[in-house]
């Protein structure tokens, strides 16, 4: 009974978002014929923005979705946007229909503009579009960074960070090292820096 009220008072935010980007968005702004948006979501887009957002969307609890500075958001049918996900988009993000988002996955098309001089520029960001293909999983606390583009019918495993293209029909595993040390003992370690940092990601073709 709890389930099916969540989503039916999703369903009702969702109208709801939809009336408010019809009015305030106009046509810069398509959506598609169902919208859920659950508890503490919140879709934000900026005035020179735009989006299309297919039907049957689904945005999860605490999730953020933000288009601004000119930038281009496409959402495709039946895309669903996991708990507490972050999506910001400066230039273009689009991922392709029927992909599911786990939870905390966070995709960026842009980073801050650094240097060794002055650090951090806070309002300067250097921008790349992102793709993510149909029918993906993105795995929970995953990070996709700008200029990476995900092709269809792939698995990119938990708490990935990527930049890269990935193939379509692939599965993507970033390796890592683990090492235990108990803490009564006082032996030291002989790996290099070098050993001890986590291995780069693997990407498996799925059969």
């Amino acid at each position: 009974m709890g389930r099916v009220l969540r989503n039916g008072c999703a369903v009702l935010r969702g109208l709801l978002k939809m009336l408010c980007l019809k009015l305030f968005c106009g046509k810069r702004v398509v959506v598609g014929k169902r919208l859920s948006v659950f508890h503490g979501a919140s879709l934000r887009i900026a005035a020179n923005s735009g989006a299309a957002l297919g039907g049957n969307l689904r945005i999860g609890k605490d999730a953020l979705i933000s288009v601004l500075n000119g930038g281009q958001l496409t959402l495709g049918d039946g895309v669903s946007v996991g708990e507490n996900n972050r999506i910001v988009c400066h230039e273009k993000i689009s991922i392709g229909k029927d992909t599911i988002l786990a939870p905390n996955v966070l995709i960026y098309d842009h980073d801050h503009v650094f240097d060794a001089q002055t650090g951090v520029h806070k309002r300067e960001f250097k921008t790349a579009p992102v793709s993510i293909g149909e029918n993906c999983w993105i795995g929970a606390n995953t990070v996709i960074l700008r200029g990476t583009k995900i092709g269809n019918n792939c698995v990119i495993g938990a708490g990935s960070i990527i930049k890269d293209d990935i193939p379509d029909s692939t599965i993507f595993v970033q390796k890592r090292t683990e090492q235990c040390i108990p803490m009564h003992t006082t032996a030291k370690t002989t790996d290099t820096p070098e050993q001890n940092k986590s291995s780069g990601g693997g990407v498996i073709p799925l059969p």
